[in-house]
């Protein structure tokens, strides 16, 4: 029983962080730069929801067109990643905000997040 709670409890101070992008580096935002959406997909020790990140990527894939910046950022040994959209025109921002939260919403350890900041690059780790 107390190895169970010990085990929830890390897992509840542990998976936390890395949602809220504490294996990323800290972006300063520019309030000239048009803004980015992140999504974040965490592990707890598991690996990643890969049916989430597939439609997610499935869906950006067919719109990059519309994207000013597309890019995919692995970042942690359990597959982490997150995917960095800049929408070329600011009225569909919204639009592709509220499609990435309800893929969120519906997945495991997947989180949304907005920056006016460029999207990080693999080699800028």
């Amino acid at each position: 029983m107390f190895r169970t709670l010990f085990f929830a409890c890390l897992l509840a101070l542990t998976a936390q962080p890395v949602l809220a992008g504490g294996m990323l580096p800290k972006q300063e935002e520019d309030p000239k730069h048009p803004k980015t959406l992140r999504i974040h997909f965490g592990s707890p020790g598991h690996g990643i929801d890969r049916e989430t990140f597939q439609k997610a990527v499935s869906a950006a894939e067919a719109e990059m067109n519309h994207f000013a910046t597309y890019s995919l950022l692995g970042w942690g040994k359990e597959g982490e990643q997150t995917i960095c959209i800049e929408p070329k025109f600011a009225d569909t921002f919204d639009s592709y905000q509220k499609f990435y939260q309800m893929l969120a919403d519906e997945g495991e350890h997947v989180g949304v997040e907005v920056l006016r900041a460029p999207c990080l690059l693999q080699h800028e780790l």
